[in-house]
């Protein structure tokens, strides 16, 4: 056994943030990589709440996102661009795979040097689980590629990642969801035969059975939608 000093401090008063931009800074010096975009993306967190959200295992090789529905997660990224590409040549573009997760465009926080942007990542309300993508695509115009080559379009010169996210609600809610629906069917399938049998005026039972079945239906829409069950395509 050799004793030495430990060369590699536990703690450091630089950030990540500025460690990936010195080592970018210097790899983007290469005349093979001139021309890259590099990305630095960060974990996905609840919009409010600093922590970054939980990665789930999904099958024996993947892992996801767990997000809730009904709630606003927010991505933050940074780019390094080429000194060559203007600032109207830039794009950044972040997409999702389904319906129920909506993606606002990226938007600056930083300017001068490395950009930093921030992602909007809302959830729709639901009561179904889903598995959705998120891809990050980054492209610049008029790239310079090589000492005779130039690109007139848009070209993809930085990675491309994906995120799995899996959406699924909070048991609570799915139980009372089913409840409320199952409770809504019933009461509204009631008639005054149902109640003749053992309680008197049954047409003012079966009146406010129904009553309290629409209520339940229209909570469990609320629950599952937020909005109220029309007749119209709303």
């Amino acid at each position: 056994m050799i004793l030495g000093p430990n060369l590699f401090p536990l703690h450091s008063d630089i950030s990540q943030r500025d460690i990936w931009l010195q080592i970018t800074d210097k790899v983007a010096q290469a005349k093979s990589l001139s021309s890259c975009v590099f990305l630095s993306t960060d974990h996905i967190r609840p919009f409010r709440d600093g922590a970054p959200c939980t990665l789930q295992s999904y099958g024996p090789e993947q892992k996801a996102y767990a997000l809730e529905p009904n709630s606003i997660y927010r991505l933050d990224l940074t780019v390094y661009f080429p000194h060559s590409v203007a600032s109207s040549d830039r794009e950044i573009t972040v997409r999702s795979s389904s319906d129920l997760v909506s993606v606002s465009q990226p938007f600056a926080t930083a300017h001068g040097g490395p950009e930093d942007h921030s992602v909007l990542i809302a959830c729709k309300r639901t009561v179904e689980s889903t598995l959705a993508t998120l891809v990050v695509d980054v492209t610049a115009k008029n790239v310079a590629v090589g000492a005779s080559q130039n690109f007139s379009q848009a070209a993809v010169v930085a990675a491309k990642p994906r995120y799995l996210l899996s959406i699924k609600p909070p048991k609570a809610i799915l139980r009372a969801f089913i409840l409320f629906v199952f409770l809504g069917f019933f009461l509204t399938s009631t008639s005054k035969e149902f109640y003749e049998p053992w309680l008197c005026y049954p047409e003012i039972w079966a009146l406010f059975s129904k009553t309290l079945g629409a209520i339940c239906l229209a909570r469990a829409a609320f629950l599952a939608f937020r909005k109220l069950p029309s007749g119209g395509s709303g």
